[in-house]
């Protein structure tokens, strides 16, 4: 069962809309699922850009 806090946690992406209202500055990212969503991803984005896996399976490490 998660505790009280973690289930007030917001999620990343939450937490980015909510800096961005307030205006921070915030990256720019995508989800994608291949190869060509990832070029799609990077050329409405811009580069210089870091590619990270999100899993499951994986623990986040920056």
């Amino acid at each position: 069962m998660r505790s009280a806090a973690a289930r007030a946690a917001l999620s990343e992406t939450e937490a980015k809309e909510a800096l961005a209202a307030f205006g921070v500055p915030i990256v720019h990212d995508a989800v994608v699922d291949s190869a060509d969503a990832a070029r799609a991803a990077a050329e409405r984005i811009g580069y210089p850009l870091v590619a990270k896996l999100v899993s499951p399976d994986v623990a986040h490490k920056t």
